[in-house]
């Protein structure tokens, strides 16, 4: 099958989107899938991605490249509008059997609506984009506006909508859409399993210390004010490290001082070596009031690491049925208790470990998530009859 892989920029720089989307495309790609990747240039031109545009060609994935549109991307930051890409698309889409889009808020994904019944199969990975916590978030009125009805017309023209977890469907899909052939749930690519070994943790901090770990941006739906809470009703030899920075990073700093625990948080900033820090960490706690996957603590479990999460995060039904972490309500004293259970039991802190490699392996891999995807595929074809 030949698929059109769309998508309105790939600088690794935005995080997210556009890494899992990079990464599903190989997975999917290995599977068995002719995959093309049309994508637009950001101002950084093409040097920025050309790592990530080096691998998918190693991988047999044909992408291709349009220059800036000057001035565009000033009228509509983030939606990777380009004159020649949406020209292009015209005249070549009928050489696919599947045009996928990605993220909903994009010229390419409006573009490939209006064409979707004449042409190929459509798909539409949202990226969390269509939930009604990102409408909700919008930063203007104009937005505010205009997504709720640009998102009526995505749910009446794609045929198929990949979720990263049956949470992300439930926020972004009417029940009839949700529950039908036309969603399917698939967990994002999250490690590469041709080029790495799992392999669990084995020793926990003999001394009775435990080293938390934050990874994400410091935003109010991130809770972290909730951990550094629960940091000063813990046991001094709790430490907590944080990577990443945000609107709420000198409000966090702050509290930790009025809290007297600055002295136990290390304020990493902005990382690009994941490894180096988890390395410094034994377990991942994510209490956020809302995450449609939760990629930190996905990559902590494929590092062997448990994680703790709240609930409504994609994550946790992953968690639910493979094990590797603890499930909570996002309030102080639940985060509180479920780390002093780890504390009083070190062996149950091994055993999630253990688990954690194992919920790698069956839900997270490159392997799952392209067998998955090209399977999604067929059915799509059967039955849209458009092969």
């Amino acid at each position: 099958m030949k698929v059109l892989r769309l998508i309105g920029g790939l600088d690794p720089s935005h995080g997210g989107p556009a890494v899992s989307s990079m990464n599903s495309i190989i997975a999917t790609q290995r599977a068995g899938a002719d995959i093309t990747f049309a994508i637009p240039l950001e101002p950084t031109g093409r040097a920025a991605i050309e790592p990530a545009i080096a691998r998918l060609e190693q991988e047999g994935v044909s992408v291709i490249t349009f220059d800036c549109a000057t001035g565009f991307e000033k009228l509509f930051p983030g939606w990777g509008v380009n004159p020649k890409l949406a020209s292009w698309i015209r005249q070549n889409r009928q050489d696919f059997d599947i045009i996928h889009c990605h993220g909903a808020w994009q010229m390419v994904t409006l573009l490939t609506s209006l064409f979707a019944n004449r042409g190929p199969a459509t798909a539409l990975t949202p990226h969390e984009s269509l939930t009604n916590f990102d409408i909700a978030q919008s930063p203007n009125a104009v937005t505010k506006f205009l997504k709720p009805r640009l998102k009526a017309r995505f749910l009446k023209m794609f045929d198929l909508f990949v979720m990263s977890s049956g949470l992300e469907a439930r926020d972004s899909l009417p029940e009839n859409i949700a529950a039908s052939p036309r969603t399917a749930v698939i967990s994002h690519p999250v490690y590469d399993d041709m080029s790495r070994h799992l392999s669990a943790r084995t020793e926990m901090p003999t001394d009775g210390s435990l080293r938390l770990g934050y990874l994400g941006r410091l935003h109010p739906k991130k809770n972290l004010a909730l951990m550094i809470e629960a940091l000063s009703k813990l046991e001094a030899n709790v430490t907590l490290t944080i990577a990443g920075t945000g609107p709420e990073e000198e409000t966090l700093k702050a509290m930790a001082e009025t809290l007297g625990v600055t002295g136990r948080i290390n304020w990493l900033g902005f990382i690009q070596d994941k490894e180096a820090f988890f390395s410094q960490i034994d377990l991942l706690v994510m209490p956020s009031e809302y995450e449609c996957f939760g990629m930190a603590a996905a990559e902590a479990i494929v590092d062997g690491i448990p994680a703790i999460v709240s609930r409504e995060t994609g994550i946790a039904e992953i968690v639910e049925r493979h094990g590797g972490g603890i499930i909570i309500a996002p309030t102080t004293d639940q985060v509180i208790s479920a780390i002093e259970k780890l504390l009083d039991r070190p062996d149950q802190w091994i055993t999630l470990s253990e688990h954690a490699i194992k919920c790698a392996e069956q839900a997270l891999s490159f392997k799952k998530h392209g067998e998955a995807t090209v399977e999604a595929y067929r059915e799509l074809l059967v039955r849209t009859e458009k092969h």
